[in-house]
């Protein structure tokens, strides 16, 4: 049988990506030194990809308000 430590780091990144973020920490984090790795550059990724549609959002608002 196939274990998930085959993975190239993209294939696991995009399977973890599809668990909630609550759920990866608390359960996937700890499994080893990798995967917490991986869950961490996902909470990374997660964070700025809000942070940029936060400043598109006040821009759009800013703009408006001109």
């Amino acid at each position: 049988m196939a274990s998930l430590c085959v993975l190239p780091d993209h294939l696991l990144l995009d399977i973890l990506s599809l668990v909630p973020m609550g759920d990866l920490i608390r359960n996937c984090r700890p499994v080893c030194s990798r995967w917490r790795d991986l869950v961490d550059l996902l909470k990374t990724i997660q964070h700025q990809t809000l942070k940029t549609s936060l400043y598109r959002a006040a821009f759009r608002c800013f703009l408006k308000v001109r």
